[in-house]
């Protein structure tokens, strides 16, 4: 049986002068924004020069594993934070639910903005996602309930482990 796609993906572009998926990462015209990546964040040992593409190449692959950068997955979770928010609030009529949900949602969403424009600039995040990862956790403890109290504060500790793998991650300066 032939499988629809090929059997090693090696990238899948979003930028609108990508090619299809599948064609060499040679056959794509550069963006305006690699060159300036490139002056920042030089290729060096560990960090091939096509990790280093224009984040409109979003989803990137190096052998098996696929890697969504770092600011996607921060716009999930204050997605997560805010609809959590809204149906507590929808659910129990609680506005604190609703008023701290988009905050944190917002705040979260500022700092998944704030990474990807610049990858180093990680603080509003890890402050967002350490405090609630604190005070979630402190009321899953409380209370044993996984809902809503232990899904944000497990969505949070991944999160601040992710940005923490992501520091260790980069070079030096």
């Amino acid at each position: 049986m032939r499988l629809p796609f090929p059997r090693r993906l090696r990238a899948a572009r979003l930028h609108p002068s990508s090619p299809a998926p599948g064609l060499a990462p040679h056959h794509v015209p550069p963006c305006p924004r690699d060159a300036e990546r490139a002056a920042t964040f030089p290729a060096g040992p560990g960090r091939p020069a096509s990790r280093l593409a224009c984040p409109c190449r979003a989803v990137q692959t190096y052998g098996k594993a696929v890697r969504v950068p770092l600011h996607w997955i921060g716009f999930g979770y204050a997605a997560l934070v805010a609809s959590g928010g809204i149906i507590g609030y929808a659910k129990a009529g609680s506005v604190p639910s609703l008023a701290a949900g988009l905050l944190f949602g917002s705040l979260a969403g500022l700092g998944a903005y704030q990474l990807s424009k610049d990858p180093r600039n990680i603080w509003v995040f890890l402050a967002t996602s350490g405090t609630l990862a604190g005070i979630m956790g402190m009321r899953f403890y409380r209370s044993g309930k996984f809902m809503p109290a232990g899904l944000i504060a497990g969505a949070s500790l991944l999160m601040v482990a992710k940005l923490g793998i992501s520091v260790l991650n980069r070079p030096h300066q």
